[in-house]
């Protein structure tokens, strides 16, 4: 069976179609053990080196696209095929107009017959590591001390962590995600399932709550909120800006040009304090470290974040 299986943020084109089952004019071959100096024109490295397959899908793209524009496109197309393995890409991976096929010469991206081919955006996380800080511990439930390990995300290379709600408003960060053996797991939130209510309105950024969770937010570097504070239709993500948890009130900044409205629901999420069952994760943006109850023991499973915007 052949496979090609796309992972966490990446942007990928393909042309399958009952014209790639023609005999190709041109085929450039893409293997992990590749090179994107050679010429891709044979599948697996020449004995002496000089020559194999290419490295990269953006390399094999340029490769079709100069031949496209020196020769035009052969009689059956051209076929870039994948031989197995995993591309972990860089950057994202972009066909444009110019990459198009003709009628009778189609261009066609593929894995190779009978062989699995992933394409990721994420990197894998190494280096997990049980939790000591005290200070971190105290924030941890219970029930999550013994369960819950880290990572430092800056040592293994990560230097853009994107934004935790970078989707919103059409953004271009990348927007991070933690991945389990290719499931996404989930961000530390409250409630677990479903939303909390808006009730005791005080003002446009007030209520007072009823519920008690909020008092275990009020040494929380900081709490992200997700809700449709005034209309069911209007959502938006926002800061808590303060916790008064003797008067059980709770602040937060700009949800919406009419404030807030009893009855809305929203629910927090990157709580640590909140992280209380396997599968979720809390991210230290400032000391970009990463806070994990795997599903399994982390060394049993890949643990990957997407990369890619």
């Amino acid at each position: 069976m052949t496979r090609l299986s796309i992972l966490p943020s990446v942007l990928v084109a393909l042309c399958l179609s009952a014209a790639a089952q023609a005999a190709p004019g041109r085929v450039f071959y893409v293997s992990p053990v590749g090179d994107d100096s050679w010429s891709g024109s044979i599948p697996q490295p020449a004995p002496d080196g000089t020559d194999g397959p290419l490295a990269s899908l953006h390399a094999a793209r340029d490769a079709v696209r100069e031949l496209k524009a020196a020769e035009g496109l052969p009689d059956g197309g051209v076929h870039v095929v994948l031989r197995g393995g995993t591309y972990r890409l860089s950057r994202p991976f972009d066909l444009e107009e110019e990459d198009s096929g003709r009628a009778g010469a189609p261009i066609v991206y593929k894995a190779a017959d009978g062989e699995t081919v992933v394409l990721s955006g994420g990197a894998v996380l190494q280096g997990f590591s049980p939790v000591e800080d005290r200070k971190i511990l105290r924030r941890l439930r219970r029930e999550a001390r013994a369960h819950v390990v880290h990572t430092n995300l800056r040592d293994q290379g990560v230097d853009d962590l994107g934004s935790l709600t970078g989707g919103y408003r059409r953004s271009n960060q990348n927007v991070l995600q933690l991945f389990f053996d290719d499931r996404r797991m989930e961000m530390a939130r409250w409630p677990n399932e479903g939303f909390a209510r808006i009730t005791n309105a005080i003002d446009s950024r007030r209520w007072r709550y009823e519920n008690d969770r909020p008092d275990h937010w009020a040494d929380e570097p900081e709490v992200w909120l997700h809700g449709f504070f005034y209309y069911d239709w209007f959502d938006t993500r926002t800061t808590v800006q303060s916790i008064d948890t003797e008067a059980k009130i709770i602040n937060v900044g700009r949800v919406h040009p009419k404030g807030i409205k009893e009855g809305q629901w929203y629910y927090a999420f990157n709580v640590l304090a909140e992280l209380s069952r396997p599968g979720e994760w809390y991210l230290d943006v400032e000391n970009a470290v990463l806070y994990f109850w795997p599903p399994e023991p982390a060394d049993r499973g890949a643990a990957t974040i997407s990369m890619l915007r």
